[in-house]
């Protein structure tokens, strides 16, 4: 109540929360475990009026190399069991491509397909599709996203790259998708970090992004 509160004394609109889990461990109660955690995150999203929960997938297990399928359906059971959960709290369960088990469009589109739900969805981070062309990845799961991390590279953590917020939006807009827009810094060693300087200059940017895709 007190966090709630405080985001509405600044103006802030809570668009999400998340945890950290593991739905690829190979141990299934370590993916229990992660899917009561997700419960207890749903009940404390809604009281926060938090749409979506972040819910991560997890990284490839050892000894499970080239077998991502098999991997996939424990998570996608996963992802299902916590299906009724947040249909009767109004809490989307939104999946994020994280560089781990997910880091394709496609390898999140099988996930999607598997849950089968209207009540899960990908957060999309835009910095962590480990492709040749992200943005194609991006572009192939707009219809699946529920929420995202705008981040400053589309090559991930210290990328030089820089991204191209214009390109990036345009693909949101024919994507069709409508909601928040996120972004995310982050830290990289060795190199100055001001969180303060940082965000305000990412949301410029985009915002200048996204008055020139929206006007045309």
């Amino acid at each position: 109540k007190k966090f709630k509160d405080r985001a509405a004394e600044l103006g802030i609109v809570i668009s999400g929360t998340g945890i950290r889990n593991d739905f690829a461990s190979a141990d299934p109660k370590v993916r229990q475990a992660g899917v009561e955690l997700a419960k207890k995150w749903i009940v404390a999203a809604s009281k926060l009026g938090a749409p979506v929960v972040r819910v991560f997938s997890g990284e490839i297990p050892k000894g499970y190399e080239g077998k991502w399928k098999e991997v996939a359906d424990w998570m996608i059971e996963c992802y299902k069991q916590l299906i009724p959960f947040a249909e009767q709290y109004g809490v989307k369960i939104g999946i994020q491509n994280h560089g781990d088990m997910l880091q394709t469009a496609e390898q999140c589109i099988y996930i999607m397909k598997g849950v089968n739900s209207t009540w899960a969805g990908i957060i999309v981070d835009a910095g962590n599709f480990k492709t040749e062309d992200p943005y194609k990845d991006i572009e192939a799961v707009v219809p699946y996203a529920i929420n995202w991390q705008i981040k400053e590279s589309p090559l991930g953590i210290g990328g030089k790259e820089k991204t191209d917020y214009v390109k990036l939006v345009k693909i949101i807009k024919d994507g069709g998708y409508k909601g928040y827009l996120p972004v995310e810094t982050l830290l990289v060693r060795g190199v100055p970090y001001d969180p303060f300087v940082l965000v305000p200059d990412m949301l410029n940017e985009l915002s200048v992004a996204i008055e020139e895709v929206y006007k045309k």
